[in-house]
């Protein structure tokens, strides 16, 4: 029994600084052409009049967002979230950009980590733009977000304290 108290004590210490990730993978259908999408938390609002799209489409197993000469910026309703990964399919000699407030870089191919760049981490939004892509001969395309919204103070505080209590309470029975 002891040993069950100080394994439930422990495991509240070690879920107290975990988050969840969500992922957006654009499963749900939006009209062609459309200003803003959700899913999992994560908004997309479109800005101005993209030179193609957006649309999702459906290749194989995966859903993609296509979308060339446009500016989007993605949130979670004003939380503060950390962006873990973006996979990017992006036609040769196409470029993009990504970045939050004044701070930009150009994104490359494939499933790019941003988890050590911290430009990109405890923010409350982010923006990717398309503009600068040849939408006669490039296309722009995402295959999914992954994103890990910030734990609340309040609520990790209590999980410590909850730990603690118990591991006190399991120490006590002890002696």
């Amino acid at each position: 029994m002891r040993e069950l108290k100080l394994i439930i004590a422990a495991s509240s210490l070690l879920f107290a600084s975990s988050a969840l990730a969500d992922v957006m993978e654009f499963d749900i259908d939006a009209p062609f052409g459309f200003s803003s999408y959700s899913e999992d938390g994560i908004n997309l609002s479109v800005v101005g009049v993209p030179a193609w799209g957006p649309d999702i489409y459906t290749a194989g197993l995966d859903n993609y967002l296509h979308i060339d000469g446009a500016y989007m910026e993605f949130d979670m309703g004003g939380s503060i979230f950390s962006l873990l990964s973006l996979d990017v399919l992006l036609d040769t000699g196409g470029d993009a950009t990504i970045g939050s407030g004044a701070w930009s870089m150009s994104l490359g191919l494939g499933l790019l980590d941003f988890s050590a760049i911290s430009q990109l981490q405890s923010i409350t939004s982010f923006w990717i733009d398309t503009d600068v892509i040849d939408v006669l001969n490039n296309h722009f395309e995402i295959d999914s977000i992954t994103t890990m919204a910030a734990i609340p103070e309040p609520g990790t505080l209590a999980l410590l304290g909850i730990g603690l209590l118990g591991m006190g309470a399991a120490r006590r029975k002890k002696v």
